[in-house]
């Protein structure tokens, strides 16, 4: 694997909006099963405070257009951006090194997180990276917090909705707000800032990412009970259609046959009364 990372270090809200809408274009663009830029895996992290903006690159080194390929793509999230974003020097090393060493953070211990996140199947609009840079500009939150925005697509896509507990299968994007803190006397002012931030971001949907031509729902792997709470979600739509899409009564079928005692249970498990 060919590794480095593509940093902004600080940015204007223009370079920001700029940089940000570069990058999701490009994976717009690049989402299809069977596409060139398939074996490109590059997320964006975006850290409060500074509003540095920081893509870690991993790609294929054995390609005899992995050279072409990794310039397209720096040069496409490039365009426009003043001052340019700097690539780090490029590193070499296995895939299972590189899982090991690069692309997964080792563990925090003691954190306290707040999770949100969704689907895009449609870049953010201007207004809503305004609305990203705006609470990343808030220097109370530098730390450990930031908003990922991890690629999906590809031969993800290639999959049938109903084929699996995902229905997911048309996407681009995965989007993140990862909140996370140490003190317990912070919960209230981390946790508002991660749903504030949601609900503008979804403003137009009822502050969450309603499905339709530019969401596709939300991820279960990082549990939200605020897509349950009426204060939060005004859309009408309920928190499983969030998750599962159209495959939630085959689910509950699933977990009654084969958790008849409900032994696995959490705060938005199949169980949940609807």
């Amino acid at each position: 694997m060919v590794t480095t990372r593509l940093v902004l270090p600080v940015a204007t809200e223009e370079s920001f909006v700029r940089f940000v809408g570069n990058y999701l274009a490009f994976f717009a663009e690049h989402s299809q099963p069977g596409d060139r830029f398939a074996g490109l895996y590059a997320p964006l992290h975006l850290k409060p405070g500074l509003v540095g903006s920081d893509v870690l690159i991993l790609l294929d080194g054995d390609r005899a257009d992995a050279g072409a390929m990794f310039d397209e793509f720096v040069a496409a999230l490039s365009a426009g951006v003043m001052p340019g974003p700097v690539v780090l020097p490029v590193t070499r090393a296995s895939y299972a090194d590189t899982l090991a060493n690069t692309y997964y953070a080792k563990g925090m211990p003691g954190f306290r997180v707040k999770a949100r996140s969704g689907y895009l199947r449609r870049a953010y609009s201007e207004e809503q990276l305004r609305v990203l840079y705006r609470y990343l500009g808030d220097v109370r939150y530098l730390g450990e917090s930031q908003v990922e925005f991890l690629p999906v697509g590809g031969a993800i896509n290639a999959v049938a909705a109903d084929a699996t507990a995902t229905p997911a299968r048309d996407s681009f994007m995965k989007m993140l707000i990862h909140a996370a803190w140490r003190l317990p006397g912070d919960d209230e002012r981390f946790i508002a800032w991660a749903r504030e931030m949601y609900r503008e971001l979804y403003a137009e949907t009822g502050g969450v990412p309603v499905r339709n031509a530019a969401n596709g729902g939300a991820y279960i792997n990082y549990p939200d009970t605020d897509l349950t709470d009426p204060r939060w979600n005004t859309s009408g739509v309920p928190w499983y259609t969030l998750y599962y899409g159209d495959n939630y009564a085959r689910l509950r079928r699933i977990k009654a046959a084969w958790d008849p005692n409900t032994v696995f249970r959490h705060g938005l498990s199949l169980d949940r009364p609807a």
